[in-house]
């Protein structure tokens, strides 16, 4: 259930399918899909992942895929 992501969104979505269970910090994300610099903080990885989980969660208020690693970044879930 991938239809109509963005091209950043879905190399977001690929970086997550490609490390699944793994805790990923926002700071990684960052250099890894968006090439920033190490040491950069931003927003951007939150905004996009609120995007993308509307677009693949079932329950975006809810989700099941993607998830929130409080204090560290996200996870994509192995299931």
């Amino acid at each position: 259930m991938t239809v109509g992501l963005t091209e950043l969104e879905r190399a977001l979505y690929d970086y997550f399918i490609a490390h699944p269970g793994e805790d990923v910090p926002r700071d990684v994300l960052l250099r890894d899909v968006w090439g920033y610099a190490d040491g950069v903080s931003s927003r951007t990885v939150d905004v996009f992942v609120g995007s993308l989980r509307k677009k693949i969660e079932p329950d975006p208020s809810h989700p099941t895929r993607i998830l929130t690693v409080r204090g560290v970044g996200y996870r994509m879930s192995e299931g």
